[in-house]
C-alpha cells in the first residue's frame, strides 16, 4: 500500500497558495528561481506539519533525498536571502498562521522603519529630528485609534 500525505486536501490547498504567491507551477520540470523556491516553500510546510520525507516527496513529484536538500535551502535562503524570506513569510500568511501572520506584521511595519529612517539620513535630517517625527506620527495614529 502506497502512503500518501497525511491530508492530501491541505496539501492541494498548500500547492494551489504557493502557486498563486511564487507566480509559478511548482510542478513543472524547471530549475528556475521561483518555481524551485516554490518547492522549497511547499515542502518546508508539508514538512513542519509533520508529513514524512517520503510522502511529501511523491506529493511533489521528486526524490526523498531533494525533500532533505529542499530543507537544508529553505535554512539557508531564510538566513541570507531576504526577497526569498518576504516571499515565504507572504506564503505563510495566505495560508493562515496566525502566529506568522503577526510575526509578517511585525517584520514588514520594522523593515518600512528602517527604510523611512534610512531615506531620511539620506535627505539630510538629523536623527533628533527623525524621533521626534515619529514621535509626532505614533501619537497622531494614538489619536485617530481613540477617535474610532
Amino acid at each position: 500500500m502506497e502512503r500518501q500525505i497525511v491530508n492530501l486536501e491541505r496539501a492541494e490547498y498548500i500547492l494551489y497558495n504557493a502557486s498563486k504567491v511564487y507566480d509559478t507551477n511548482p510542478l513543472v520540470k524547471t530549475r528556475k528561481r521561483y518555481t524551485v523556491w516554490c518547492r522549497v516553500a511547499i515542502a518546508k510546510i508539508l514538512h513542519n506539519e509533520d508529513n514524512t520525507l517520503v510522502s511529501i516527496a511523491r506529493f511533489i513529484k521528486k526524490d526523498h533525498a531533494t525533500i532533505i536538500h529542499y530543507m537544508k535551502i529553505h535554512d539557508a535562503l531564510m538566513k541570507y536571502d531576504k526577497e526569498y524570506r518576504q516571499l515565504f513569510e507572504k506564503f505563510k500568511l495566505v495560508l493562515g498562521d496566525r502566529k506568522n501572520n503577526k510575526d509578517y506584521l511585525l517584520n514588514a511595519i520594522t523593515e518600512r522603519i528602517h527604510y523611512s529612517i534610512e531615506t531620511m539620513q539620506a535627505l539630510n535630517y538629523d536623527m533628533d529630528f527623525i524621533e521626534n517625527y515619529f514621535k509626532q506620527c505614533i501619537e497622531a495614529s494614538k489619536s485617530k485609534l481613540m477617535a474610532s
